[in-house]
């Protein structure tokens, strides 16, 4: 298949969320959660990243996980994302969504309203990631089989984002 100069120029012209969907957010969510303490996993549990923080390593024993944050990754379905985090905050300490700048900028007072109402965060993903709407803690009922699944995949995230391996 060759390229031709329009095709490559629309493709570098557009948006990359747009062009690549949910997928582009990936880099950039992964980023903040490292830098806040996390090692984040993909698709784990029908969520797009759970990010664990874990406790000090001594020795060859798996350490403590000590919380557990799940991201929804969505580029515009406002009652999916928010059905989703609430699912999601019965079994984890943090449920967030993360979309596009572009559309929360574009939001309405009444669906922040329903972010907040659920207790669900509201990540804004551009160049980088900020929080839009603080979450309320959830459930935290996530289970050692959680936290050995977390720890077995931790070496997902490494800086890169290629060959992500789904659960079975």
């Amino acid at each position: 298949m060759t390229t031709t100069p329009d095709a490559l120029a629309l493709a570098t012209d557009r948006n990359p969320i747009e062009w690549y969907g949910e997928r582009a957010m990936r880099k950039a969510v992964c980023e903040w959660l490292v830098s806040i303490g996390y090692v984040p996993v993909f698709e784990v549990w029908n969520c797009d990243i759970v990010a664990g923080k874990w406790s000090e390593r001594t020795g060859r024993a798996k350490p403590s996980l000590l919380s557990a944050i799940a991201v929804e990754l969505k580029l515009d379905d406002v009652a999916g994302v928010i059905k989703q985090c609430k699912a999601a905050r019965l079994r984890y300490d943090l449920a967030f969504a993360a979309m596009p700048e572009e559309r929360v900028d574009r939001m309405r007072e009444d669906t922040i309203g329903k972010f907040v109402e659920a207790g669900v965060g509201l990540l804004e993903v551009g160049e980088s990631v900020s929080v839009k709407i603080e979450p309320l803690p959830g459930e935290s009922l996530w289970s050692g089989k959680t936290a050995n699944t977390l720890w077995r995949r931790r070496h997902e995230w490494s800086g890169r984002l290629t060959q992500v391996r789904k659960l079975r």
